[in-house]
């Protein structure tokens, strides 16, 4: 909602997730158990920090999973790197496809332990906007 100013309010920070600090493979571990998923796709609370938007390939599609497969800690953030599997079923178009798409996310180290933030997807662009 416009401001009577003509600007818009400013957008609420979201909140950061904060994750242990803990060994490389035991946080690979922690993280795979945060990625849980249910039969509405990945629900745990890191997946809040990782990017899931499958709109670039497919309307359709919907993700299936999400497999932390490898954590790397370069001082002073943390890299981890996903692979978010999906499914398009089209069945106008007779399509049945699963494939998985490799990602990463860098955290920031913190007092409290490694902080993510929350992925907020862009909002659609075009040619236009480049002018």
């Amino acid at each position: 909602m416009l401001q009577p100013t003509g600007r818009q309010p400013p957008k609420q920070p979201m909140p950061d997730i904060t994750i242990p600090f803990l060994p490389r493979l035991r946080l690979l571990e922690f993280l795979q158990t945060q990625c849980q998923s249910d039969a509405d796709g990945p629900t745990g609370p890191f997946t809040k920090a990782l990017d899931l938007d499958l709109t670039h390939i497919d309307a359709k599609a919907a993700v299936d999973l999400v497999l932390v497969t490898d954590v790397h800690i370069p001082a002073p953030s943390v890299v981890v790197s996903y692979d978010v599997h999906y499914r398009i079923v089209d069945g106008c178009k007779g399509v049945d496809l699963t494939s998985y798409l490799d990602k990463k996310v860098t955290g920031r180290r913190s007092p409290n332990g490694w902080k993510f933030q929350q992925f907020r997807m862009t909002g659609d662009r075009s040619t236009v906007d480049e002018f």
